[in-house]
Order: structure tokens, then C-alpha cells, then sequence
């Protein structure tokens, strides 16, 4: 009588066995993925030793417009993309590139000079000096303004080719659609022949204008171009209110120096439409 129960303890003992090697394999299969999955969605799980990576703005576009006085400088990001459009008079390059620092800027996809005037190119040295910039676009190529010549020989220091964008050319900022509406020709007057551009998010629009006046913005008119917005930033000459932004409806052809255009308070403000974002800091 005894055979039979060795025989059924033995047969208890390996099925308790089973169980427990069943449940360690569970155990590890879990950990192990949930490494994997933890370690796509945080980056800096897999990053190599001594590196941060550094996790960009979520999903969607944010368009900050910096207060640097009567010049100008914006930062878009969209979905971990980032363009800068200007950067101020050279005095204010400290406090651009500490910005773009605080907020998790560690490269520049797109920098945009708009035109050789040193209140919009004059920080533009520091910015390519601080920050690995892929694509450099510019209005012209050559200027005797000394800011302009200084922030072109840091390009060039850089490896950074510069390139003039024709009218009707299109990029991608993330999700974002970025169109190139202006100059509509070459124009002896450097504000005239600023970068009009028009950046598109879902059903948002924002148009950034440089400091184009009155003949650049009638010739884009005369072209037909799609100047309908939810956001425009104006001109920061005579033409409208330094460093303010104007709003103008979809249904209208307004420009920015166009009484249709109604400027908003130059105080810190935020403008949401649907997912995007505007903000002045």
C-alpha cells in the first residue's frame, strides 16, 4: 500500500512544480515587457550614458512670440519640430537663447530671416552658434547690413548653407504645413522684401509677415494668394503698432497694415483655436 503513495506524492510534488516555473516565466515575460514598452515610450531609457534625452512639446503647435522690443522672434513647435522666425536685435540674444534652452530646445529645425534689417537677424549669431540648425532660410543671400553679414559668417562657420525660397514652396513643422506667399518679386526696399509666410495647423492658419509694407502686400494680394488666417503677426514698422499681433477672420483678404486688421493688446496674451495655440511671452 505504500507504493501507490509515493507514487501520488511524487506526482503532486511535480505538478507543484509546473505550477511554480509556469509562474516565474509569467513574471519575467511581464518584466521584460514592460522594459520594452517603457523604454519606447521614455527615450532616455535607451539613451547612452552621460546623454539626456529630452522630451519636445507633445502633440500639436505652439506658437510663441517672444517680447524683444521693437524687433521680433517667434518660436513654433510641433510635434517635437521647431522653426525660429528671427531673432531680435543682438541685444536680445541672450534672453532668445536662454528661452529656447528653458524650454527644451536642443536643436532648430528651421531658422528664418525674414530680411537683412538687424531687429530681426541681429540675435541670429548667437541663435546658429547656441543651437544645431538643419535648414536656414533667408530673403536674400547678401546684404550690406552688418548684422545680416555677421549672422551669414556664423552660417558659414557652421556648415550652414542658406536658401532663398520661392514664392509657392511648401514645408512640414511636425504636422504643420508651412507656405512661402512672399516676396512675389525682388524689391529694392528690404522690407518689402521680407519673407511672407503662412503656416497652416489642422484648420488653423498663421501668417507671419516680416516687415513687408504696402507694395509687398498688394502684390500678394494681386496674386491670389490665401491670406485668410486666425493669427497674424504685423509688421513691427510704421505700418502697424510695434510688437503686437492682429487677428483678422478666414472670409477676409486683410493684410496686416489693412484697417480690416484688428490688433489685439500688446499685454501677455493666449489665443487658442481648436488645437492651436498662440502665445506672447
Amino acid at each position: 500500500m505504500a507504493q501507490p503513495t509515493r507514487g501520488r506524492n511524487s506526482q503532486a510534488k511535480n505538478h507543484l512544480i509546473t505550477i511554480v516555473l509556469a509562474l516565474i516565466i509569467a513574471v519575467l515575460a511581464t518584466w521584460f515587457g514592460y522594459g520594452r514598452d517603457h523604454a519606447a515610450a521614455d527615450p532616455s531609457a535607451t539613451a547612452a550614458p552621460g546623454v539626456t534625452a529630452t522630451a519636445m512639446p507633445g502633440d500639436g503647435l505652439t506658437v510663441t512670440y517672444l517680447d524683444v522690443g521693437q524687433g521680433d522672434c517667434t518660436l513654433l513647435q510641433c510635434d517635437g519640430q521647431v522653426m525660429l522666425i528671427d531673432a531680435a536685435e543682438g541685444n536680445q540674444a541672450n534672453k532668445i537663447t536662454a528661452y529656447l534652452k528653458q524650454h527644451g530646445v536642443t536643436a532648430i529645425d528651421y531658422l528664418v530671416c525674414t530680411h537683412a534689417h538687424a531687429d530681426h537677424c541681429g540675435g541670429m549669431k548667437a541663435v546658429i552658434a547656441a543651437f544645431p540648425v538643419r535648414t536656414l532660410y533667408s530673403s536674400v543671400t547678401s546684404s550690406s547690413n552688418g548684422a545680416f553679414q555677421r549672422a551669414m559668417r556664423a552660417a558659414e562657420t557652421a556648415n550652414l548653407a542658406i536658401t532663398v525660397p520661392d514664392v509657392g514652396d511648401t514645408f512640414s513643422l511636425g504636422s504643420a504645413t508651412v507656405t512661402v506667399l512672399g516676396p512675389q518679386k525682388h524689391y529694392s526696399d528690404v522690407n518689402n522684401q521680407s519673407l511672407i509666410l503662412r503656416v497652416d495647423y489642422g484648420s488653423n492658419a498663421f501668417l507671419f509677415t516680416g516687415d513687408a509694407e504696402y507694395e509687398s502686400e498688394t502684390d500678394v494680394l494681386d496674386a491670389g494668394e490665401d491670406v485668410r488666417c486666425d493669427v497674424i503677426r504685423p509688421a513691427t514698422t510704421a505700418a502697424a503698432p510695434p510688437r503686437a499681433t492682429a487677428c483678422c477672420t478666414r472670409r477676409s483678404r486683410s493684410t496686416p497694415s489693412s484697417a480690416a486688421a484688428r490688433t489685439m493688446s500688446t499685454a501677455t496674451r493666449t489665443t487658442t483655436r481648436s488645437a492651436a495655440c498662440a502665445t506672447r511671452t
